[in-house]
């Protein structure tokens, strides 16, 4: 505002309010003041200027650096990386072993999270025709560890059926076996 203002680019109402307030604030007119040499500095015609060729030149070797050195840069990244052949191999064998375990790795996970699924399901059974020993028979074929909750009708129940007594092993006969 106050650049506007020394150049004479300030309407009328505000340019009276600008010059009070530059000759009450010192900060203003310290600034005011070096706006006014600036100006009379850049009028002077004694202001010498570099000569057009010099000028011309040093921009031409700028520019000339800047070229060489992005010339530069890019041979770097362009730079062949020499590999012995032991590397590369051991290098290539361990990308192949990495990517065989990921795969098998995979193919297990997925077959662990169908177990799983599988496991959680709850199957009813009629268990009429079915006995305890072809449940076993049946668990034992099992290849993962599956929970089963087995559920008795209603109304049926364990009995008790005696008191236990210690037999030894040459005096036992199964029920319903010939010795």
């Amino acid at each position: 505002m106050l650049s506007a203002w020394l150049d004479g680019e300030v309407p009328s109402p505000w340019k009276e309010a600008l010059a009070q307030h530059v000759q009450g604030c010192p900060g203003c007119a310290g600034r005011v003041a070096s706006y006014r040499q600036l100006s009379a500095g850049l009028d002077r015609p004694d202001v010498a200027c570099e000569e057009p060729v010099l000028a011309r030149q040093r921009v031409f070797e700028r520019l000339q650096k800047n070229i060489v050195m992005k010339q530069h840069r890019s041979h770097l990244l362009r730079r062949r990386l020499l590999v012995p052949l032991p590397f590369a191999a051991a290098a290539a064998l361990v990308i192949g072993f990495l990517g065989v375990a990921l795969l098998v790795s995979g193919q297990r996970n997925s077959q662990l999270r169908l177990a799983v699924r599988q496991a959680t399901e709850a199957r009813q059974v009629a268990s009429n025709s079915i006995g305890m020993e072809s449940i076993m028979e049946y668990l034992s074929q099992q290849d993962s560890g599956v929970s089963i909750t087995i559920s008795l009708p209603q109304g049926s129940g364990f009995e008790h059926s005696g008191e236990p007594f210690i037999v030894r092993e040459a005096d036992f006969q199964p029920a319903g076996g010939n010795q």
